[in-house]
């Protein structure tokens, strides 16, 4: 099982990945909600839900998207870790 740590890293690196031309630190976003801060634009969250799929190998649900876990890096962690230790 991945600890908290891991995933919070490999997140940092594909949000950069995703939006290198925002100057932010993975601390100073991860408890705000990513979104309302237009840390990415639609496109840029659709390759970061991808490359979340593909890196942990993990899928989201319809309901995972609009939950309230979907809106800080923080809580998408959680729910990387919650659906990788579901598998």
């Amino acid at each position: 099982m991945l600890d908290r740590e891991s995933i919070r890293r490999d997140l940092a690196r594909i949000v950069r990945e995703v939006n290198p031309e925002k100057a932010v630190t993975v601390d100073e976003i991860w408890d705000s909600d990513y979104l309302g801060m237009q840390i990415m634009d639609s496109f840029g969250v659709i390759e970061f839900i991808s490359k979340i799929e593909e890196h942990f190998s993990i899928k989201f649900s319809v309901d995972d998207l609009e939950s309230p876990k979907f809106r800080t890096l923080g809580t998408v962690a959680d729910l990387v870790m919650e659906k990788t230790a579901a598998s």
